[in-house]
C-alpha cells in the first residue's frame, strides 16, 4: 500500500489512506502523518481494525501516553490497559462500560487542568450509530477561531488567564473523589504555538478556552467570566465526524 493524504472540504481535517495502523507503520509514513496533522489539525483513518495493544502501539509513535483523567466511577474501564479511556453509552449488567455515556460533551480540549496538557488524542471508533441518529463529533480550528474573533473580544481575551477545573469531565459529570468544583490551574486564554506547519505563521495564536470546563477567568467574578467565556467559546469553524457508541481514546 502507498500512503495517500487528502484534505477534507472544511477549515480543518485530512483523510489518510493506504496504511494499516495495526501493522508496522514505516518511519517515513509516521512523519507524513504527523506533518498532515500539524497542517490540518485533525487526521482521519477509515476502515481500521485495531486491538487495544495495537492502538497503544500506534499512538506511541507520536509521544509518551498520558493516563486519562479520573472518571465518575473511580476505576479504569480497562484494568489491563489503564492508559486507554473508553467512551461509550453501553450499559452491561447495570454498569456503564465507558465514560461520558450519551451525554452531550461541550467544546473542550482534553485534560487542560494538568500541568502539561496532552498535545493530541487518538480516537478509535468501535461502534458508530447511523447518520440519521445524529450525535456527530465536531473538531474546531482554534487558530481560525482566534483570527475571526471580533476586535473587542480579542482585547478581552489577550492576556486573560482562564482557570481550568479538574473536578468534572467534558459532559459536566463530577469525577470520583470530588465533592465540588476544584479549579486547579490557570491557562492563557490565547496561546502562541510555534510548532505549526510551514503554511502557518511561525508563531500562530489560537483560542484556548471553553464555556463549561472553564468556570472562571482570573480577576473576574464568576458570573461575568462565565458570560464572556460563553460568548468567547461559541461554535468556531469546525468539522464533524460520526460519534462512537463505543470507542477507545489515547492522549499523548
Amino acid at each position: 500500500m502507498t500512503l495517500a493524504i487528502k484534505n477534507l472540504d472544511a477549515p480543518l481535517g485530512a483523510e489518510v489512506s493506504g496504511v494499516d495502523l495495526a501493522g508496522q507503520v514505516s518511519p517515513g509514513d509516521i512523519v507524513a502523518i504527523e506533518d498532515a496533522w500539524r497542517e490540518r489539525l485533525v487526521v482521519v483513518f477509515h476502515g481500521q481494525n485495531l486491538s487495544d495493544p495495537q492502538l497503544i502501539g500506534f499512538s506511541k509513535n507520536f509521544g509518551e501516553l498520558d493516563p486519562p483523567g479520573p472518571n465518575p466511577y473511580g476505576k479504569p474501564f480497562l484494568a489491563q490497559h489503564p492508559e486507554l479511556n473508553v467512551i461509550s453509552n453501553v450499559v452491561e449488567n447495570g454498569t456503564p462500560i465507558g465514560n461520558l455515556g450519551d451525554g452531550e460533551a461541550v467544546w473542550h480540549a482534553d485534560m487542560t487542568y494538568v500541568d502539561v496538557p496532552p498535545k493530541a488524542a487518538m480516537l478509535h471508533a468501535l461502534e458508530v450509530p447511523p447518520p440519521q441518529a445524529g450525535g456527530n463529533t465536531y473538531f474546531a480550528d482554534m487558530f481560525l477561531a482566534y483570527a475571526t474573533l471580533p476586535a473587542d473580544l480579542k482585547m478581552v481575551a489577550d492576556g486573560r488567564v482562564a482557570v481550568h477545573d479538574a473536578s468534572t469531565n467534558s459532559a459536566g459529570m463530577l469525577r470520583k473523589g470530588y465533592q465540588t468544583r476544584s479549579p486547579t490551574c490557570g491557562r492563557p486564554s490565547v496561546r502562541t504555538t510555534r510548532w505549526c506547519a510551514p503554511s502557518r505563521a511561525p508563531a500562530a495564536r489560537r483560542c484556548f478556552s471553553a464555556a463549561a470546563p472553564t468556570p472562571t477567568w482570573s480577576g473576574w467574578r464568576s458570573r461575568t467570566a462565565r458570560r464572556c467565556s460563553t460568548r468567547y467559546g461559541r461554535t468556531p469553524p469546525s468539522r464533524s465526524t460520526p460519534c462512537a457508541t463505543a470507542g477507545r481514546s489515547a492522549t499523548c
